[in-house]
């Protein structure tokens, strides 16, 4: 191996803390000093540079998805301000939200079929797992809460 190839370009650095602060490849690289060109063509041609991409953006994509599902399970403040500058703050839930986060993150139990299942159990068998009855109860428990808090809204 060769250190020379081994040592990161100079402005690699600026380009992945650029990626891993906004996850978008051309503001990563307009703060770096380079093309999304340049890098598009580095990730082509280096696997080391191209994993490092796949892993910050990977992250990033982890951040997202947490942030859904806090949202999903939490809520979130949504903050007024009134024409004479007062401001209120209102918890905001979204039943729709959770359940799609349920659906993609664990499809056998949320996913089309399984929800058809409680309806008519000959169209397909719903799958839960005993590790999983105390987590997916508690969040069915959070939907129902969300969807009556929704209901009062209304």
């Amino acid at each position: 191996m060769n250190p020379a190839e081994d040592a990161p370009r100079a402005w690699e650095r600026r380009f992945f803390a650029g990626l891993d602060q906004h996850g978008s490849v051309f503001r990563a690289a307009a703060e770096a000093g380079v093309t999304r060109r340049r890098v598009y063509q580095l990730k082509d041609s280096d696997p080391k540079f191209a994993a490092r991409w796949t892993e910050t953006l990977e992250g990033k994509f982890d951040d997202a998805a947490g942030t859904v599902m806090q949202r999903a399970i939490d809520g979130w403040d949504e903050i007024t301000t009134d024409p004479k500058g007062g401001k209120t703050v209102r918890r905001i839930w979204n039943p729709k939200l959770a359940m799609w986060v349920l659906e993609r993150r664990r499809p056998a139990e949320w996913g089309p079929k399984a929800l058809e299942a409680q309806d008519d159990p000959s169209l397909a068998k719903r799958v839960i797992l005993e590790d999983n009855r105390g987590e997916v109860a508690r969040l069915e428990a959070k939907v129902a809460e969300l969807e009556a808090r929704l209901e009062g809204d209304s």
